[in-house]
């Protein structure tokens, strides 16, 4: 870069040394390149460029063109309008060595970012600039993201058609090892898409293995290959048949193969144990899955807000001592312009870049959630609402595990907690918390390392309940409720200690439910037993909702009705008819009938 800030120009590759001759700047002289630079000229902006996973993950460097955000002369006379004029530059993990190859590389990359065509010379000449905006990182780029990007654009970089125009025994020298790499991997992709399974997929590439790689690749180097496609762009398990899965893996619940690693616990007695803070003292650990559940208009994205700013601070969160991190927070709950209005009431000074939030956050992707988790590195990552950020049905627990595994397993891979915002089901206000009141709670409860459950107190509307039902690695009295109250002029919340649940939960008097007549309905239907629906029809005639008349049939097991099999729901006290015991029939009156002797037996 100090390269670029002076002024020099510079060409990224190195050339054949010719001691009789001038080393011309030309393709025929092209020796080795381990970088790739994309002329961004037109239709992206830096900050576009910034966001892409490709560059968060593996650019080495940016800087800005001389004609950056000017009028750019052109031969015809009119010059181009301003707009950012900038370049990419990756740094390859290994040096190509085949100007045809290296070609092959920066179409494909060129293609990608829709970028200047002329940068496709391998001996093209780049121009310093002084006034340049330059940012370095310390990132490469591996074989495995080369061949990715060389497979998704093969018609456009063309990778196969200096092939065709080659002698066959010229091909084999030709074919580096990035290019062979590219030409595997796109044929898995091929295959894949055919339907083939791992094995057949591999049998293919073994065969072209061996007719045009010199020398060529072991078995095991063409499997992982094809696998890495599979993995890339997710795997149907019926796509791997039990025998023909690598040892030791199987195929996930999200479809994926997953390696087993089976370790012997002996060997573990050895080994030191590491402790590492906790996030939040006695409630979450540094890493692992979290959830914040409540009722609607309890306060739930405030609390969440109130968590962020401790941890970005290292402040105290409602009493407990909180280890200090980077917060994102993604977030389609609330508007820009009320999260700006909380922030300025809570009141907080906030260390730049500590606080990353993305407002509108779209449908959640495994892509662009883990490029910023890899890019910010956040100690404590928020995802409020977790209904609305995701295409799950709320009732489909197995579309929720795959997206909160997915969650998970980032978590574990960034070390870092993962808090998801979500609420509880309607009708659930005269209910004591739980984890069932939750939407979605049976996958939840299953994944979550801790569930905080929170809602308005019955007793004072400014005060709310918090109580955490599920707490792994905690003791126990870390999970009993507690009351906290809200200033409603900072939106802070405080913890005013443990409480006994019942006090703040309003017990529904016998008045409230005398609303729904449990009994009545069942004498209304000449019935001494009835189902949920049969109980709901003749409810919903007389005007009750939905909601209503499952709370009064909660409320009345053991007190008015008792639940049988079945889902059925029996009237206690009612008469009913005895039924004879099993094996034994009814007794007769009268004389039993007999056949005579001669009387014929019906067949």
């Amino acid at each position: 870069m100090e390269h670029v800030k002076a002024g020099h120009s510079f060409c990224n590759w190195l050339r054949v040394d010719k001691p009789d001759e001038v080393g011309h700047r030309c393709a025929a002289n092209f020796k080795e390149a381990n970088s790739v630079l994309i002329d961004i000229d037109s239709g992206t902006t830096l900050a576009d460029a910034k966001n892409d996973p490709l560059v968060s993950q593996y650019c080495a460097a940016v800087y800005t063109s001389t004609n950056h955000r000017k009028p750019k002369p052109q031969k015809s006379g009119d010059p181009l309008p301003p707009c950012d004029r900038f370049r990419l530059v990756f740094v390859l993990e290994n040096s190509v060595t085949d100007a045809l190859e290296y070609k092959a590389i920066v179409e494909a990359f060129i293609r990608r970012f829709g970028s200047d065509e002329a940068c496709k010379d391998v001996s093209r000449l780049f121009y310093g600039n002084k006034e340049a905006d330059c940012a370095a990182w310390d990132k490469l780029t591996p074989l495995n993201v080369v061949g990715e990007v060389l497979a998704r654009y093969p018609q456009e970089a063309k990778i196969f058609s200096a092939q065709k125009q080659t002698p066959a025994d010229q091909m084999h020298t030709d074919a580096g090892p990035g290019l062979r790499y590219a030409t595997i991997f796109s044929m898995a992709g091929k295959s894949r898409k055919l339907g083939m399974d791992v094995e057949q997929a591999t049998a293919a590439a073994l065969v072209w293995n061996a007719e045009h790689a010199i020398p060529p690749h072991d078995e095991d180097y063409v499997r992982s290959i094809v696998e890495t496609n599979y993995k890339a762009y997710g795997l149907k398990p019926e796509q791997f048949k039990p025998e023909q899965l690598p040892s030791g893996s199987v195929i996930g619940a999200d479809g994926k193969l997953k390696t087993l690693v089976y370790e012997d616990v002996a060997s573990l007695q050895t080994e030191p144990i590491i402790y590492t803070p906790n996030l939040v003292t006695g409630w979450m650990k540094t890493v692992g899955m979290n959830l914040l559940s409540g009722t609607e208009g309890s306060g739930k994205s405030m609390l969440a807000m109130n968590l962020s700013l401790c941890v970005c601070l290292g402040e105290e969160f409602l009493g407990r001592t909180v280890r200090q991190g980077k917060v994102l927070y993604l977030d389609n709950e609330v508007d820009k312009e009320e999260f700006k209005e909380r922030l300025h009431r809570m009141n907080k000074q906030i260390p730049p870049d500590t606080f990353h939030i993305l407002f509108d956050a779209p449908v959640m992707e495994a892509r662009y959630v883990e490029a910023k988790i890899q890019e910010f590195m956040p100690s404590l990552v928020i995802v409020d609402s977790f209904y609305l950020a995701t295409n799950a049905k709320e009732k489909d627990n197995d579309a929720l595990k795959v997206v909160l595994g997915l969650l998970k397993g980032l978590a574990h891979k960034y070390q870092c907690v993962i808090l998801v915002v979500t609420h509880f089901h309607k009708g659930t206000r005269y209910d004591k918390l739980h984890m069932d009141m939750t939407v979605g709670g049976g996958a939840q409860n299953r994944i979550v390392n801790g569930a905080f459950l929170m809602r308005r107190s019955d007793k004072d509307e400014s005060q709310r309940i918090i109580k955490a039902d599920k707490l792994r690695g905690f003791d126990d009295d870390e999970r009993k409720p507690r009351l906290l109250s809200f200033d409603k002029n900072t939106f802070w919340f405080k913890d005013e200690g443990e409480v006994d649940e019942d006090e703040h939960t309003a017990h529904i008097g016998e008045e409230k439910m005398d609303k729904v007549d449990i009994a009545g309905i069942f004498k209304k239907a000449g019935k001494v037993d009835m189902t949920r629906d049969d109980i709901l029809k003749i409810a919903l005639e007389l005007r009750y909702s939905e909601s209503t008349v499952d709370r009064a049939i909660r409320r009345a097991i053991g007190k008015v009705i008792s639940k049988e099999k079945w889902g059925s729901y029996q009237l206690l006290g009612a008469d009913l008819p005895q039924l004879p015991p099993m094996g034994k029939m009814p007794e007769m009156s009268g004389e039993p009938d007999t056949l005579d002797a001669d009387t014929p037996i019906p067949e």
